[in-house]
C-alpha cells in the first residue's frame, strides 16, 4: 500500500490555527497501520486530540523530537488509551498526545 493512494488518509488538515495536520498510513495488515500528527509551531501542544481508526492502546513509535535526533524529548513514552469519538474529525476514536514543537509524532495500535 506504500505506493498506492489508498494507503494514505487525511485525519485532519483543517486545524490551521494550531498549524497541525494529522494523517493515517494504512498497511495491508491493519494492526501495523500508523496514525501521525505534526505541528509547525515553535511551542509544544499538550494533550492534543486527534482521530484514530480503532479503539485500543496506542504506543508512540516515532517522535522526531527524540534525543536520538538532537531534540528536547517532548512527548510520551507510555501507552495511551483511546478516548472515544473525536469531535473534530470523522474518525471513530481519538487519542490525546503531546506534540513537540516543530515536530511529528507517529503512533500505532498496539495489540
Amino acid at each position: 500500500m506504500d505506493f498506492n493512494y489508498t494507503g494514505f488518509e487525511w485525519i485532519d488538515f483543517h486545524d490551521w490555527e494550531a498549524s497541525i495536520i494529522a494523517f493515517l498510513r494504512r498497511a495491508e495488515d491493519p494492526p501495523t497501520s500508523s496514525s501521525s500528527a505534526a505541528t509547525s509551531l515553535p511551542s509544544p501542544r499538550q494533550g492534543y486530540e486527534f482521530g484514530v481508526p480503532e479503539e485500543g492502546f496506542y504506543e508512540e513509535i516515532l517522535n522526531t523530537d527524540s534525543e536520538l535526533f538532537g531534540g528536547s524529548r517532548h512527548g510520551q513514552r507510555r501507552l495511551r488509551f483511546f478516548r472515544g469519538r473525536c469531535p473534530s474529525t470523522t474518525a471513530p476514536y481519538s487519542i490525546a498526545v503531546t506534540l513537540p514543537p516543530l515536530r511529528c509524532v507517529v503512533a500505532f495500535r498496539k495489540r
